[in-house]
C-alpha cells in the first residue's frame, strides 16, 4: 500500500513538471475567430504556434526580405511581418525559427509576400532570468481573400520555473528555419 502511494506521488510530480502549453489567445474579426497563438517552454527553447481558422494566412517574421528579393525592390509593398518579443523571466539567446513559409504572391500584379496556413511554429533559444512569468508578445498581420485584421500586442503569459522541466518539444525543432537577424524598416 505505502509502496502505491509513493509510486502515484512520483507519477504526479513527473505529470506536474512536464512542459505544458500555455492558454490559448484566440485573434477573432468581431465574431469569428481568425486564429490563435499558445506558447510553452521546453527546456532552453520557448515555442509558439499559430493555428489559424480555414482561410486565414498571417505573414513569415522575414517577410519583407522575401519580398525583397522576389520583387528586385529596396522597399517592397507587402504585408506586415510577425513579430515576437519576450520579456519578463526569460530573454532570448539566439534568433527565432519559424516554420516553412508558403509563397503567397501575387506574380500577376506583381504582389510578393510569404506567409503560414493551417498551423505554424516559431522557435527561439531562451535563458530562464528568474521565476514568475514570461510574456510573449505578438504583432501580425491575418488576412482572408477579402480582409484583415490585426493582431496587435497579443500577449501569452507563461510561467517560468528555475528548474527546466523534463518534456520533448511538441515539433521537431530541427524541421524550422533560420530566420536571418535584419534591421527593422524605418
Amino acid at each position: 500500500m505505502k509502496t502505491t502511494r509513493i509510486a502515484i506521488g512520483l507519477l504526479l510530480i513527473s505529470f506536474t513538471a512536464a512542459a505544458e502549453w500555455s492558454e490559448s489567445q484566440d485573434v477573432r474579426m468581431r465574431r469569428d475567430k481568425v486564429m490563435s497563438y499558445r506558447a510553452i517552454l521546453v527546456g532552453d527553447s520557448v515555442i509558439v504556434e499559430a493555428r489559424h481558422e480555414a482561410g486565414w494566412h498571417t505573414y513569415a517574421m522575414d517577410n519583407v526580405r522575401r519580398a525583397r528579393e522576389a520583387s528586385g525592390k529596396e522597399k517592397p509593398e507587402c504585408e506586415l511581418p510577425t513579430v515576437i518579443e519576450v520579456s519578463g523571466a526569460l530573454t532570448l539567446d539566439g534568433p527565432w525559427y519559424q516554420s516553412e513559409p508558403t509563397d503567397l504572391s501575387n506574380t500577376d500584379i506583381k504582389w510578393y509576400t510569404f506567409g503560414f496556413e493551417g498551423t505554424s511554429y516559431f522557435a527561439a533559444k531562451v535563458k530562464r532570468e528568474n521565476e514568475g512569468d514570461a510574456t510573449i508578445r505578438i504583432d501580425a498581420q491575418a488576412c482572408n481573400a477579402s480582409k484583415c485584421s490585426m493582431v496587435d500586442g497579443l500577449e501569452i503569459v507563461l510561467p517560468v520555473t528555475a528548474q527546466e522541466a523534463d518534456a520533448q518539444p511538441p515539433i521537431a525543432l530541427e524541421s524550422l528555419i533560420e530566420v536571418p537577424n535584419e534591421l527593422p524598416e524605418e
